[in-house]
């Protein structure tokens, strides 16, 4: 089992960062790049299977759990699928900052409810838009 809980601070910025493994976790504010987003994600995707069984999971997301405020992600994809109790979502599982030119295939998350429907793409147009 590999759990990534971290947080990407003020300061950081993440860019161009691949996870292509299964990330299973037993808390909240889950993601395959982080788990709270407080700065700023670009042109990273997830691949990995992002899960949280535990019966109160909430912000379980693709790229990451919490998209804190005055925080972005730009230009990222999940094509993992996305598994938790309360809520989830292909990019993220709660968003309080900005989401740009970010998508996810649809119908890989399994969820209460589902937080980000509006990124939801059909995989033809993740590959012409991301050039896979």
């Amino acid at each position: 089992m590999v759990e990534f809980h971290g947080i990407n601070y003020d300061l950081g910025n993440i860019d161009g960062c691949s996870n292509n493994v299964r990330v299973e976790a037993t808390e909240d504010e889950v993601g395959g790049i982080c788990g709270i987003n407080k700065s700023n994600i670009s042109s990273s995707n997830n691949r990995g299977y992002i899960i949280s069984e535990w019966e109160n999971s909430a912000k379980v997301g693709g790229i990451c759990g919490e998209n804190s405020t005055d925080s972005f992600i730009y230009n990222s994809y999940n094509l993992g699928n996305v598994k938790s109790v309360l809520n989830a979502g292909g990019i993220y599982g709660a968003n309080f900052g900005t989401v740009d030119g970010s998508m996810y295939t649809k119908e890989i998350v399994e969820s209460q409810n589902i937080s980000d429907l509006d990124f939801a793409k059909v995989q033809d147009e993740i590959n012409i838009q991301f050039g896979l």
